[in-house]
């Protein structure tokens, strides 16, 4: 991010109370960290994992404009209290692991969907100035529960940025990010590890990945940038896994792609290609 946005944010943030769901997360927990360098007002994080809440509380316990909220978005109670007179929801909330997703689907769409629909409502009554929600490009051409979840969730986002004025509701499409808790390097490391061989599910996979700083800093300057209703898609690196595969291990295992899982990902699809902006460090629909 160049010098002269940094000093736009921060305008922007000045005195601002922000509360980041999912906060204890990869990404959630990184844009907490990464609003620390500015001049909010306030903090908040909520995430229902104990233990992240704890291992960040340890890290951050230097700083006195955060404040804790255990508690999970399918409690429509805890989501009001939280949210209570605070300037910007940042929504990193979601249950995304594929296996568990699958085989899991009503918690899925209990977290995905419903908790999201308790922000809403909260969001409706309280009335913050901006709602962002934290999309994935897995839902281009969605062909699995987990995406089919966050697909629904682009069209409430889009729904309330419509109906419920003057607050501005928009999405943001990240593609994978690293480092990432549950992610395919931290089963690899513990391979590599063990010496044992690193599983890849097909040579021919491909993803797109950005770092997670990277992430975490293009979520923050969207929120000057939206007007609402959009989905901002940052630019990212399409990778072959086997070349980053290879830089972890020669012992190499394929064990077959994964029920729901693509070759390939992509960031929109094609019919949103109709109507995609192009704004040189991201896209914009």
């Amino acid at each position: 991010m160049h010098v002269d946005n940094v000093v736009g944010v921060n305008n922007f943030l000045q005195d601002r109370t922000i509360l980041v769901t999912g906060g204890a997360g990869s990404l959630g927990s990184q844009i907490v960290k990464e609003l620390l360098h500015y001049n909010v007002h306030s903090i908040r994080v909520m995430d229902n994992s104990e233990y992240s809440m704890f291992k960040l509380k340890k890290q951050l316990d230097w700083c006195d404009k955060i404040r804790f909220f255990l508690g999970d978005i399918r409690d429509r109670d805890r989501c009001r209290m939280a949210m209570r007179e605070a300037d910007i929801i940042i929504n990193c909330s979601a249950l995304k692991n594929l296996e568990l997703t699958e085989f899991n689907a009503i918690e899925t769409v209990e977290t995905n969907i419903n908790g999201l629909i308790h922000l809403i409502r909260g969001a409706i009554y309280e009335e913050p100035e901006i709602f962002c929600h934290i999309s994935t490009d897995k839902i281009c051409d969605a062909n699995n529960l987990y995406a089919a979840t966050k697909l629904v969730d682009e069209y409430l986002v889009k729904w309330v940025d419509q109906v419920v004025r003057p607050m501005i509701a928009y999405s943001v499409r990240p593609p994978n990010y690293w480092p990432s808790n549950g992610s395919v390097f931290e089963i690899w490391e513990e391979a590599k590890a063990k010496n044992e061989p690193i599983p890849l599910t097909d040579e021919r996979m491909e993803r797109y990945f950005m770092p997670l700083g990277e992430a975490a800093k293009f979520v923050i300057k969207s929120l000057t940038l939206a007007k609402g209703g959009e989905v901002f898609i940052p630019k990212a690196k399409n990778y072959k896994m086997i070349d980053i595969a290879k830089q972890y291990s020669d012992n190499i295992k394929i064990i077959g792609i994964r029920k729901g899982e693509k070759l390939k990902e992509e960031l929109f699809t094609e019919q949103e290609r109709k109507v995609l902006k192009d704004m040189g460090e991201y896209w914009v629909i």
